[in-house]
Parts: structure tokens; C-alpha cells; sequence
């Protein structure tokens, strides 16, 4: 009785660990297809010898992130939408803006 118990929390064990894996999943989508570079889909080309993710006519009106990838540019290019929008709103509420 002893083994069919321990073999029962292995496997028990095992389906959460299997589950959580899942859901981390789940959620590395749902930050991905909810990041502002999913919502507002820079442009992305090579400048230089880096990626530049923008979005905006240029890079004095936009916002940029650059990166040695496409991929590192465009999570650039998130970071500094938060940092952007952030004092942004930081500006408006101080009536600044």
C-alpha cells in the first residue's frame, strides 16, 4: 500500500509540475501579445551595426529600442515605451505637460 502511494504523490507531483510549466507558458504569451511592441508593431530594420524597433516618424518624435537582435531591440523598444508613457504621466499629473 506503501508504494502505490508514494508512486501516486510522484505522479501527483509531476502533474503540477507539468501544469505550472503550462501556465508560465500561458503567461510569457499573454505578456508577449500584450507588449506595446505587439500593440503598436514598430517598424524593425538594421542601423548600423544594431536593430532599431520605432515607432513614429523618427527618432527625435518616436520611440526607439535598439538591440544586436530583432528580438533585443524590440524588448528595448518596450522598455522604453513604460519609461516614456511613465513620465509622460508622471508630467501630466503634475500639470507639467
Amino acid at each position: 500500500m506503501s508504494d502505490v502511494t508514494e508512486e501516486w504523490k510522484l505522479q501527483y507531483l509531476e502533474n503540477i509540475s507539468k501544469s505550472v510549466d503550462f501556465l508560465g507558458g500561458i503567461v510569457i504569451h499573454l505578456e508577449r501579445i500584450s507588449s506595446p511592441a505587439a500593440i503598436f508593431k514598430p517598424k524593425v530594420f538594421p542601423d548600423g551595426k544594431l536593430w532599431c524597433a520605432l515607432y513614429g516618424e523618427n527618432l527625435q518624435e518616436g520611440v526607439a529600442g535598439f538591440g544586436e537582435t530583432p528580438e533585443l531591440a524590440i524588448c528595448d523598444f518596450n522598455a522604453t515605451w513604460e519609461k516614456v508613457k511613465t513620465a509622460d504621466a508622471e508630467l501630466a499629473s503634475r500639470g507639467d505637460y
